[in-house]
């Protein structure tokens, strides 16, 4: 009865914290681009019209009253199709002729290392001087490196253009999402993964070692299919549509509902491509060494510090995508200086010390910690007391200080 207690107490806390991220981050009842945007797109602009349409083209003119051509964001429309970490919204611009003059983005989650990525390989230029038309059906490339972020910026504009032309089929074909061979194999290593935690056999450990390297190839450097705090507080802002990416979305379900089901730590054991490649390093290396005692008690409360900080930060207003910098997970996609940064360090002291990133820095496995069903007749901890204050300045803020 006690740990059952101690779980339910866990989950109140948590719930009450995702109330109150969901309201720090939840986009706004009547979301508006401002001038300054505009004027990305076009420079003379002096005022935008409102829509003759809800929903419809904005007006462009400059200070004499000339039209320069017309915007609309693909915002709150398409929002349902997300990049990494949300709706990645776009500002698009016509000229009077009719004809794309420029994409603009718009105030997003994303990290920016995705964003720059995006920015950098001249994507958002691609449907320059195509008709309205003509855009709306443009098969225009995803970005190597910011896939989930480019393809978020493509459907999006996809969607939204089809909706103004009245193309109630292209509609559904953009916003149908990205399910196919990928999500697949993605949920495939996830059946695997959960095949291994809850059995055992000879065979066991070698079967752990392949698994290990699919993950790191697959989900690692392949799709980016990692569970971070980037993810999971951009989708407590705006949860993703389960149809648009099931491969990330049954992987996400599976590392949040095994442990608090089982009490198993079933992504950081079997499916974490930054666990898996420093268990595999650790397997290869003659280096082994524990560290002291006293200095691993301490080093353990690294991760937890590190996730009430990226809290610090959401309720601050911070943009979500710098959480990415306090996390190696960009480095398998070639993403974030920090990243690859962390990655480096990480991998290089798995050589000697057993898993040392899970252990003294992983913020999301924290996380994931916390959420693990207790087992014997465990009690309040440490983690469940910070948590309860977590929990208490959430509702201070969202009643008082928002």
């Amino acid at each position: 009865m006690r740990r059952h207690l101690v779980f339910a107490y866990r989950l109140g806390t948590l719930a009450v914290v995702v109330w109150a991220v969901h309201g720090a981050l939840a986009p706004a009842e009547d979301p508006r681009f401002d001038l300054d945007a505009v004027r990305g797109l076009f420079p003379a602009a002096a005022r935008v019209e409102a829509p003759r349409v809800p929903g419809g083209w904005s007006r462009v003119r400059n200070a004499e009253g000339i039209e320069l051509g017309s915007v609309v964001s693909t915002s709150p429309t398409a929002d349902r199709i997300t990049g990494y970490a949300g709706p990645v919204p776009v500002l698009i611009a016509i000229r009077p002729d009719g004809r794309v003059s420029g994409l603009q983005l718009l105030a997003n989650r994303e990290s920016p290392e995705y964003v720059e990525e995006v920015v950098a390989s001249g994507m958002l230029d691609r449907w320059r001087g195509l008709s309205a038309a003509q855009a709306a059906a443009a098969d225009v490339d995803t970005v190597s490196g910011a896939t989930w972020t480019s393809r978020a910026i493509r459907e999006g504009v996809r969607f939204r253009l089809s909706q103004l032309a009245g193309q109630p089929g292209a509609v559904v074909s953009a916003a149908a999402g990205g399910a196919g061979w990928k999500d697949a194999v993605t949920i495939a290593l996830v059946a695997a993964g959960l095949a291994l935690c809850f059995t055992r056999s000879k065979w066991h450990p070698r079967w752990r070692v392949l698994l290990a390297v699919a993950v790191v190839a697959w989900l690692g450097f392949v799709t980016g299919s990692m569970i971070s705090q980037t993810l999971v507080f951009g989708w407590v802002g705006s949860p993703p549509a389960p149809l648009e990416r099931p491969g990330l979305v049954v992987l996400a379900l599976a590392a949040l509902a095994t442990p608090a089901l089982s009490g198993r730590p079933f992504y950081c054991t079997y499916l974490c491509p930054h666990g898996a490649a420093q268990e595999l390093i650790g397997r290869l290396s003659p280096w082994r060494r524990r560290v002291p005692r006293g200095l691993a008690r301490w080093l353990t409360l690294i991760p937890g510090a590190a996730l009430m900080a990226a809290l610090g930060l959401v309720y601050s207003g911070a943009p979500v995508g710098w959480l990415s910098s306090m996390e190696p997970f960009g480095a398998y996609l070639f993403t974030g200086a920090a990243a690859l940064a962390l990655a480096a360090v990480g991998l290089a002291l798995s050589v000697i010390l057993k898993r040392p990133w899970c252990r003294f820095g992983c913020a999301t496995g924290a996380l994931l910690r916390f959420l693990q069903r207790p087992r014997g007749a465990a009690g309040l901890g440490r983690a469940d007391i910070v948590a309860g204050a977590a929990a208490a300045l959430a509702v201070l803020w969202r009643v008082v200080g928002r």
